[in-house]
């Protein structure tokens, strides 16, 4: 029986999904939704698919969902491919922009068995692999300083500028709490945050544009996260690797390992190795085959969220705050 699958967006990703994934599932039947009737009739001349501007129109139920609209249409989304039992989802980064909607979508996938993923995309990156290596054997990690270079604050003024309670944490640190999460087999208990917007205050973008995140975790180790968007930088992850008798530095510059204070290697891995990113949704439905479409409960793409949002609330207190993982 063939494969159904329901694409939210018709934008630059959700056609870099579609193509990917009409590789990988042999004779899947394709639905786009997507209320943009520009994109609607270039879409119905040039995709071997159906073409609708809302969901409510279909009646009938699906193997897989990707959601790639604007976040502030993400929560509702998923909440409707849920109720609609669609028990896959794949779904671009922030999922949700309040605390409330990702309790809400915590305990439906729960309760529904929703195998739930996200676009982490630094996961697939070889120099990050070979890092998350080299830390499995060094277990004396004691700081890390990582910077997400955007470089893009061109792309601040449409939609980034006018939703309510999108935040740049939420947009693109997020990306880097989640690398340095995942190279640590950790998450902090402690967050503290402190942000700007003296690079872009005489734009018409009003909200903060530089982020200083400081998470500290129960081991010890402390991670400081910036997010520049206005870095006047090429698009770059930046990442710096104290241990106790080593460091990693990878920078604009390359990557570098050092062993009492000598470099010893140059090299160590690709980046920023776009060609790999689109394993992230093949590794996703390889993954449901072998499972035979168990049902896992994803609790770091919730602790992961959970941070931010602490994040931003320690940004508007002005003070450290603890993480709170438990379930609402």
């Amino acid at each position: 029986m063939n494969k159904k699958v329901i694409i939210y967006g018709l934008g630059r990703r959700g056609l870099t999904h579609f193509a990917i994934l009409n590789q990988l599932i042999k004779n899947a039947e394709f639905v786009f939704v997507d209320p943009d009737k520009k994109l609607n009739f270039f879409a119905k001349r040039n995709l071997k698919a159906r073409i609708v501007n809302r969901d409510k129109k279909l009646n009938e139920s699906f193997d897989y969902a990707l959601v790639c609209t604007p976040p502030m249409f993400h929560a509702s989304i998923l909440e409707n491919c849920i109720n609609n039992k669609i028990n896959n989802i794949f779904v671009e980064k922030p999922f949700c922009l309040s605390l409330k909607q990702l309790n809400i979508i915590d305990i439906l996938t729960k309760k529904f068995k929703i195998n739930i993923e996200s676009n982490y995309v630094l996961r697939t990156t070889d120099i990050f692999k070979k890092i998350l290596g080299y830390t499995k054997y060094n277990k004396d990690l004691y700081f890390i300083d990582a910077d997400y270079l955007w470089g893009r604050y061109k792309k601040l003024f449409g939609w980034r500028n006018k939703t309510k309670d999108f935040s740049l944490i939420l947009g693109g640190a997020i990306h880097i709490i989640d690398l340095i999460c995942w190279i640590t087999n950790k998450y902090p208990i402690t967050v503290s945050t402190s942000s700007n917007n003296i690079a872009l205050n005489k734009s018409k973008f009003k909200k903060n544009s530089f982020f200083l995140i400081v998470l500290k975790f129960k081991n010890g180790l402390i991670a400081k996260v910036s997010f520049n968007s206005n870095s006047n930088t090429k698009h770059f992850h930046q990442i710096k690797l104290y241990y106790k008798n080593s460091s990693i530095f990878h920078g604009p510059q390359g990557t570098d390992i050092f062993v009492n204070s000598k470099k010893i290697k140059t090299k160590i891995g690709k980046y920023p190795d776009k060609k790999n990113r689109k394993n992230l949704i093949s590794d996703y439905v390889e993954k449901l085959y072998k499972t035979k479409f168990r049902y896992v409960y994803n609790k770091r793409l919730f602790k992961i969220m959970k941070i931010c949002f602490a994040a931003i609330e320690s940004d508007k207190k002005k003070k450290l705050l603890k993480i709170n993982y438990a379930r609402n």
